[in-house]
């Protein structure tokens, strides 16, 4: 059977972490992929844009997840 000790701490480690961190490190990891490919006439979505529709569902998401510790 696979060691999931290191998975365990890291799960342990993101739960233990303050609600605002755990929301700048989901804000920051926004990839940039899909602006680049969310193409529409042959220009790509601004990542500005992506990022300010993406920021209330993460910040939602985070409040809910927080209140079901």
């Amino acid at each position: 059977m696979p060691d999931n000790s290191k998975w365990t701490q890291m799960i342990q480690h993101w739960r233990s972490l303050p609600l605002e961190e755990r929301r700048s490190r989901h804000l920051k990891v926004i990839p940039r992929h899909p602006a680049n490919s969310m193409a529409m006439e042959g220009e790509p979505v601004d990542e500005v844009w992506l990022r300010a529709r993406l920021a209330p569902k993460i910040r939602k998401r985070l409040i809910r997840l927080t209140a079901g510790s």
